[in-house]
């Protein structure tokens, strides 16, 4: 995206994913996260901290398979649910796709970005548009 900066600024239709703030035109990028990547790097560190060190205290002394478990079951669990989800999807190991996306031409980065906001679009609630009451919406029972 860095690559195509210029290109896309140029253009008013993409002027919500500019991230960076232009004194020309108004600020449209709606995922402004301030103090990156610093509160990213903090947040990392203290998911690694509580599944290595606090959860380590399991198997710090001696080993106890329910404590170790109880510690590292849920992200086994999720690693191996994830693998077999790609897995399933892709049809095999061998049709995985490991890779990035190629956003070398500026043309498929604007068609790309259009198909997102058209999934964005169809996927966010209209304030005029409510739903009805009931089982279908969760606010609608409570």
């Amino acid at each position: 995206m860095k690559r195509h900066q210029h290109a896309l600024n140029q253009s008013p239709e993409f002027a919500h994913i500019c991230r960076f703030r232009r004194p020309d035109a108004p600020d449209l990028y709606p995922w402004r996260s301030h103090g990156q990547p610093v509160t990213m790097y903090l947040a990392l560190f203290g998911c690694l901290f509580i599944l290595i060190v606090a959860d380590g205290a399991a198997i710090w002394h001696k080993f106890h398979v329910p404590l170790f478990l109880s510690a590292y079951l849920a992200p086994m669990c999720f690693l191996a649910l994830w693998l077999a989800i790609k897995t399933y999807r892709s049809g095999g190991w061998r049709n995985i796709r490991w890779e990035l996306e190629d956003l070398s031409n500026v043309v498929e980065v604007k068609e790309k970005v259009q198909r997102l906001d058209e999934l964005r679009e169809r996927a966010t609630a209209r304030d005029g548009a409510r739903q009805r009451a009931g089982w279908g919406n969760l606010w609608g029972v409570m």
